[in-house]
This record gives structure tokens, sequence and C-alpha cells, in this order.
């Protein structure tokens, strides 16, 4: 500030960066605050765009040498190409203004490449870097401005790595809230989706933020499995305590992120338990998008990884990849140029994962092709397995909403007992037989369950035999039934079968 006040000679040109723009553009705003200079501020990316640009900075630098203002040119990445174009008017005219104007202050976010277009200048980098938790705890309680819970700050400085700029917003977007709907003092949720609604302008097309329906009485899952979750759901609360007021942050090094990963077959609740967890800790969850990740094409992978984990961090969601084994297969002998980067991909994704900062859900069908170092560096690592019978009533049960119209004659008990399904399963087949029983105009009942069973068979290749649908075999072969099951393969009766099974 006293070089931009002449006290210390001719000043550099300065460079502002920060983990964002407007953090960045705000540590700019200060440094010429401090030195009693308003300022003015231009867009790069507009100016870039404009056909009159070279005016346009002769224009600023007139009103800056009349009025002694100082500029702020934001963003610095605006004006970079990837082949830079020698006859651009207004990339020239930006690099004179740089050689000529008193004070000037160039803006960057986190990229290292603004050290591009500034080579040939005297720079000074003016880096803010992201607040520690104990300091976005102090600027939350100084936004809210009013007497809240202790544990709910420290929540908010933990999981939402947010600047000053952001903290702000998010308290006044609260604040206003809490106008809105008349209540004397602000309230936890209003504090949590404002947190979360100032992170979400971190949009990236390699992942896709997911829905986040459940509660932990959808998830139906074993006593061991719900412990594990609920373990899970503690250690990223605790974070602030055990990391930081513990001082356990300071002796681990690295990161403070928590990895996890979810095994079992598919449909065995994996999914919904990272949307309860996401939910539970009032945060979104990011899931990979795996078919606008992996490319055909060397190093594409993991900028795109790259470009997911920095999404989530940024948004302070949860990053959920699911079908895991696609990327994290295990690294084998190389024979030739097509096992080297695939073991380069798994590499990368190893340290990608050390480094993060947020939480990340691993989930996959084939624990056994994951690497083994993947499983060393989980911090959790929770089997899902199929459900039993009296889960499986459970979820059938669970799955039917209660103003939908239901039969009395449908045997949840037996479904549960006779067919081995996981929760995705029953999802799918509970949907079936509601839309059978719309179409025909009737209560869901058991006809309609068992029609859903049988078709359920027919798409796994298996053709069902009448004997495994017991006592309620009947129901499948009414009148005007084109779904009734075919005969059984082999000599016994039908009604010999229906028998045996119920005995």
């Amino acid at each position: 500030a006293r070089w931009l006040t002449g006290e210390k000679g001719e000043p550099p040109t300065f460079v502002c960066t920060g983990p964002t723009i407007a953090e960045a553009v705000l540590t700019a705003s200060a440094l010429f605050a401090f030195a009693g200079r308003p300022t003015l501020t231009f867009d790069l990316a507009a100016l870039r765009a404009s056909a009159n640009a070279a005016d346009a900075i002769a224009a600023c630098e007139l009103i800056q040498r009349v009025l002694g203002i100082g500029l702020i040119a934001t963003p610095l990445d605006a004006i970079q190409d990837a082949e830079p174009r020698p006859t651009d008017a207004g990339l020239v005219a930006l690099r004179e203004l740089l050689a000529r104007s008193p004070a000037l202050a160039l803006v960057a976010g986190p990229s290292p490449r603004w050290r591009e277009a500034t080579a040939e200048r005297r720079i000074l980098e003016v880096r803010s870097d992201p607040l520690p938790a104990s300091e976005r705890a102090r600027v939350w309680r100084q936004m809210i401005g009013e007497p809240v819970d202790e544990r709910v700050v420290e929540a908010l400085a933990d999981r939402f790595v947010l600047g000053a700029d952001r903290i702000a917003r998010a308290a006044a977007i609260a604040h206003d809230a809490k106008t809105i709907g008349e209540r004397r003092a602000l309230a936890v949720g209003d504090l949590y989706d404002a947190a979360r609604w100032v992170s979400n302008d971190a949009f990236t097309a390699t992942t896709q933020t997911a829905d986040l329906p459940y509660d932990w009485d959808d998830l139906i899952v074993p006593a061991e499995v719900r412990t594990r979750l609920s373990d899970l759901l503690q250690a990223v609360e605790l974070r602030p305590q055990v990391l930081g007021q513990w001082g356990f942050g300071g002796r681990l090094g690295g990161a403070r992120g928590i990895k996890v990963l979810f095994a079992g077959a598919s449909g065995t609740g994996k999914t919904m338990a990272a949307a309860v967890i996401a939910k539970s800790l009032g945060v979104d969850l990011h899931r990979v998008d795996l078919a606008a990740t992996v490319s055909k094409y060397i190093g594409e992978t993991e900028k795109n990884l790259d470009r997911a984990f920095a999404a989530a961090r940024r948004a302070n969601a949860i990053l959920f990849i699911d079908e895991a084994e696609a990327l994290l297969g295990k690294r084998s002998e190389v024979r030739d140029a097509h096992d080297r980067y695939a073991n380069v991909e798994t590499a990368y994704l190893l340290q990608r994962m050390e480094e993060h900062d947020g939480v990340v859900v691993l989930a996959t069908n084939l624990a056994q092709n994951i690497d083994e170092a993947f499983s060393r560096r989980m911090h959790y690592v929770i089997d899902f397995p199929m459900p039993d019978a009296g889960s499986r009533e459970a979820l059938w049960r669970r799955m039917i909403p209660p103003e939908a119209p239901l039969a009395d004659d449908v045997d949840f008990a037996f479904l549960a007992r006779r067919f081995a399904l996981a929760g995705g399963d029953i999802r799918n087949l509970v949907l079936d037989a509601a839309y059978r029983a719309a179409q025909a105009g009737d209560a869901i009942g058991m006809r309609h369950m068992l029609r859903a069973v049988m078709q359920q068979f027919a798409k796994r290749g298996r053709v069902p035999a009448v004997g495994e649908f017991g006592p309620y075999a009947a129901m499948l072969a009414v009148a005007g039934d084109g779904n009734a099951p075919p005969r059984p393969h082999h000599s016994a009766s039908a009604e010999a079968l229906a028998a045996a099974a119920e005995s």
C-alpha cells in the first residue's frame, strides 16, 4: 500500500491471486483501500470480445491519470489463448497499459498461467490463500451478527471452505430467509442452504449434482452397516475437534479429507447411503459422470478427474464415484503403451485422492478388481451385503408410499421369503406393479406384484417355474392374462410342485 502512495518509489504491477476470482478481487480492492485510492474495475472477458478494446483501455488510462484512481483488471485468464494472437488489438493495448500505468492490479484465479501474460513486467504477486477453519468460523460469527450455537458455526466453517466474500453472501441470504419466514432468529437450515447455494457456482461437465430425497429411515441395511455409516458421519462432524483442537491435523500432515469405499452387489444401498450421508451433513453430492470423465485420449481422463475434484472442493460437496472399478483397476505389468497409461490413470487418482480435502465416496460392485493401494488408503471400507428375508420384507413395505392404493391380498412376508432380491430390484418391481395396477384401474395387488417378479426373472434370462410362486401361482393363470409363466420343463405337475414348495 505504501508503494501505491509513492513512499517506496515506482510500484510494480500487482497480480492478486486467490482460490477464486471473487476473493482475488477482494484482495485487490483492499490493497487500494489501504493506499486510500478509489478503484475502477474492468472486465477483461468483455474487453477481449469488444471491437473497441483499444479505445476502452485508453479511456481507463485517461481516467486514471486525471483522477488518480487504481485500476483492477479481471480475470487475467480471459486474455490468454492456447495460441496467442499477436494481432489482438485489446491484448496489445493492455500490454501498453502495463508499461505505463502507475497503479494497476491484475486479478487471476488459482491458475499459474497468468505469468505468461506478465513475463516482461516487474510483478509482485499478492496471494490470498484459503482461510483456515478457525478464521472462517470468525468470519461466520461476524457476518451472522446474532447468537448462534457455536457447534453450528464450527460445522459451517469445517464443511464449507468459503472465502470472506462468499461467507458474507451466505449470511445475507440466510438473513433474507429469516425475514421472509418472519422468524426472530436464524434457522440452522437457512444457514446450510445459503452456504450450499453460494458454493454451487462450481459447475463442471464431469460431475452431476445428485438429488437427496432419502432419509435414514429409507435406508434398510444390517445393523453393522448402519453403525459404520454412523461412524463415518461422526468422523466428518468431529473433524474440527480432532484435527483442530486436538492437534491431529498438524501431526498427520496432508489433506483433511476422508476417503470411503462402499462395496457390495448392485442394488444393496450404496448410492442411497451416500445420499443419506450428504443430506445429514447438509452438503451436496457430486456424482462423477464416467461417460464424460473417461477418455480414450492420453491425459484427458486425468484432466477430467482433476476438474471433478476441484469442482467438488469448491462446491464443498461429497464426491461420489460409482462403478469405481472402471477407474481404480489393479495396476498390471506394463506390456504395451495401453498398460502404461492405464497405470498412470490409477496412480494419478491415488495422488488426487490423497490431496483432496473433502469427502470422497467410492462405490463398486467388484471390490476384488480394485487396486490394493486404494483399499489401504481408505479410512472406511463398508461392505453392503444382500438383504436377508427380514430386511427384504421391510424393503417391500417401505417401497409402497402411504398414498398409494394397496390391496389386502399382498403377502409381503411371502415375497420376501421366496425371492432373494436386492433393494434396487425390489424398487423396480414395486414400480412395475404400480404401473400394471394403474393401467388396469385397480389397487396394487398380489397379482401385479407376482407378474412384476416374473418379468424380473425374464430380464435375467431365467424361466420361472410355476412352483416358485407357491399358493399364488393360480393368480398368474387367470383368463385373459397373457403373462402367465410357462409350464415347467419336467414331468411333475404344477399342482405337485406347488404342494412341494408349500411343504
